[in-house]
């Protein structure tokens, strides 16, 4: 996530569009790594002064956004803005 996470969040937060590409075999993790375990029993966001924190289970997507709304919460500006994040997947060329 330091590679590869916090320099997506950083070109965000100052207006660069991103694109995070997985690509690869079936079975080799890019599912997981992109999400994480979202099904796990630490599935719950928690609090901490009034900024989230995330389970470590979960993947590149749900934390890069995680530190975005945070960004946004800590700089009081949450409502301010428009985040849309999308994603497709291509499973056996469909």
């Amino acid at each position: 996530y330091k590679k590869i996470g916090l320099p997506l969040v950083d070109n965000i937060l100052n207006n660069v569009s991103c694109v995070c590409f997985a690509y690869g075999p079936t079975g080799t993790g890019k599912s997981y790594t992109l999400f994480g375990s979202l099904s796990s029993e630490s599935n719950e966001l928690t609090e901490d002064n009034h900024l989230y924190t995330i389970p470590a289970d979960f993947g590149l997507i749900p934390r890069v956004f995680c530190d975005i709304v945070n960004s946004f919460l800590a700089a009081n500006k949450l409502d301010t803005y428009n985040i849309t994040i999308s994603f497709i997947e291509i499973y056996n060329d469909k």
